[in-house]
């Protein structure tokens, strides 16, 4: 499956969210992972133009990171681009590629999040 044709939210993970959470609980947990999201866009994009291991280090600690929230979150292509920024960077590639597409899906799931948060809190209330 090509990176594109993943979505951006897979459901099933937020809909879990919601049952175990409640409406406010859900709204708490979407504005602090769209906060996250928020901020780790310029550092990725800071990072990745920055030369030197220890840029490359903190790109790779902030796709960790950004791995782990989103796969908790159920932000399936956020995570994967993630995950292969992350072994990009530990491989020593290039990863400009990498952080763009990174980039546009962390836009993308922002906007999807926002949407099924909407609908899932309205539609259950």
């Amino acid at each position: 499956m090509a990176v594109d044709e993943i979505p951006d939210l897979d459901a099933e993970v937020f809909d879990r969210l919601y049952r175990l959470t409640g409406p406010e609980m859900l709204e708490e947990v979407t504005e602090e992972y769209i906060r996250h999201l928020d901020s780790v866009l310029p550092q990725l994009r800071e990072l990745v133009t920055t030369p030197g291991v220890e840029s490359r280090r903190a790109l790779e600690m902030v796709a960790h990171g950004l791995k782990g929230s989103s796969s908790t979150y159920g932000a399936r292509r956020v995570t994967v681009l993630a995950e292969l920024l992350e072994d990009g960077c530990r491989r020593g590639l290039d990863v400009r590629a990498t952080v763009e597409l990174l980039c546009r899906a962390i836009a993308s799931t922002r906007t999807t999040v926002v949407s099924m948060m909407r609908r899932t809190v309205h539609g259950h209330a």
